[in-house]
């Protein structure tokens, strides 16, 4: 026994079963075979096999080979199959490839052939594994629900993961959409299976078709999209206001029956996916407009959620401070620090147009300006001036806290005039307008502020 997959070899052949078996057995592959269909089948449930090496006739045999690998993919499509015969040619070989096989291999085949694809498909498999389970085991977010609105947010979420409805949520950028689709998927029935996001705003018509429905190429390589590749999860369209007009007909003749053909194929495939949508923009302005199609919004808003902006949140605020800062910080080995209570005050006070997404990247710049900080404890002392500073005058008050009046006024007066000189790209002749100043008290004033004058 070894801690490799078991492979299974099908062939009605016993001299080839064993000389198979043999090889992979020299290699240290744990194997076993079969010479029937309803023998492999029993296998197969049996000991679920790491890989199965099919023979396509299989003589005296109910089921043929084509025959047996769709009950395997149908059984366990994660199984991969390589397909062998003694009557191959490249229309068997694509056959093959076709109806679900990962490689084909004519007979008599060569040792190290045999061997090599053996080791590349289950490495493909290997590596499918760890991508699903990081997926499944995603847990590099939290929905915090402090607060009324995401309070009620969250009992509507577990209200409505458990269906198989389709959900449009709305909501401003970076207020957490992506969040809660993710939080659907994995509370409904479908979390064990993957969950895949589309973001129609970066996609051509083209690439856009290929990636959701896949390809089917001339020479027959099948290059299957996230409608197959995502079949029994979740899928989250992303700013769909943005979806290409083709593709949303596309979309609709699929959302009818689940089925669709890939780009360059005749075979109608069919599959099962929870579709969750989402958009910062009012959808039924784009209908106005033409710009979106009124049939797929109707298909699509099933179960419309609304996610608040930052602003109507605020008694968020504390815990999302506290999840971003220690994610950043367990993920980067950074010294522990916490924020202090006039820091969260900081940031409820603050506009944060951006909403969450923008008050974590606030929360991280600060914990990397203040990396070699030894205290534990960041103060609102301790928040770094070229931080406060992206923020306006009037909203940073708090900030001038155990100084002097001159100096609290030397501090908004070189901020205020700072920007002045940025908007107006440094020409003082505006500036001085503006702010209704003398140009050489002006330049007295910029220089004992310590304000460089841009040349332009």
């Amino acid at each position: 026994m070894t801690d490799k997959p078991l492979i299974l070899i099908v062939d009605d052949e016993k001299d080839i079963c064993e000389q198979i078996s043999g090889i992979l057995q020299d290699n240290l592959y744990e194997t076993s075979y079969c010479y029937t269909s309803d023998e492999a089948l029993k296998k197969i449930s049996k000991f679920s096999p790491g890989l199965i090496i099919l023979d396509i006739w299989l003589n005296n045999s109910k089921l043929d080979g084509f025959m047996l690998l769709k009950k395997i993919k149908n059984f366990n499509d994660n199984i991969p199959v390589i397909m062998i015969s003694g009557h191959g040619n490249i229309e068997t070989a694509i056959n093959s490839i076709k109806n679900g096989a990962f490689d084909f291999i004519e007979k008599p085949f060569d040792a190290e052939l045999l061997l090599f694809k053996v080791k590349k498909a289950l490495e493909n498999q290997t590596l499918k594994n760890k991508i699903e389970q990081l997926i499944k085991n995603d847990n590099d977010f939290n929905f915090v629900h402090e607060s009324i609105v995401t309070s009620k947010l969250k009992n509507l979420i577990e209200k409505i993961s458990k269906t198989e409805s389709f959900v449009l949520l709305n909501g401003p950028p970076g207020s957490g959409k992506e969040v809660i689709a993710r939080l659907i998927h994995k509370q409904s029935n479908r979390s064990k299976n993957l969950f895949s996001i589309i973001n129609c705003a970066n996609l051509e018509t083209e690439t856009f078709e290929k990636k959701l429905f896949g390809v089917e190429k001339d020479n027959g390589e099948i290059i299957k999209g996230i409608l197959e590749e995502c079949n029994g999860g979740t899928i989250l369209l992303d700013q769909i206001e943005d979806m290409p007009l083709k593709i949303q007909g596309r979309i609709i003749g699929f959302l009818e029956e689940q089925k669709f053909y890939r780009v360059g194929g005749i075979k109608n495939l069919e599959t099962n996916i929870r579709i969750i949508s989402s958009t910062k923009t009012n959808l039924e302005d784009c209908i106005k407009s033409n710009q979106f199609r009124e049939d797929l919004y109707f298909k699509l808003n099933v179960i419309p959620i609304n996610v608040p902006p930052l602003q109507d949140r605020k008694e968020d605020i504390k815990s999302l401070v506290d999840v971003f800062s220690k994610d950043f910080i367990k993920k980067n080995n950074f010294k522990l620090k916490t924020f202090s209570d006039d820091s969260i005050s900081f940031f409820k006070k603050i506009k944060l147009n951006g909403n969450v997404r923008q008050l974590k990247n606030l929360i991280e710049w600060i914990l990397i300006l203040l990396s070699e900080k030894n205290d534990s404890i960041i103060n609102l002392n301790d928040i770094p001036h070229e931080v406060r500073s992206q923020f306006s005058p009037e909203m940073v008050l708090d900030n001038y806290d155990d100084i002097s009046m001159r100096e609290a006024r030397d501090r908004f007066e070189k901020k205020f005039l700072e920007k002045a000189l940025k908007k107006y790209d440094f020409n003082i002749n505006k500036v001085s307008n503006v702010v209704k100043m003398e140009r050489t008290a002006l330049y007295r004033k910029l220089k004992s502020l310590n304000i460089e004058i841009q040349k332009k």
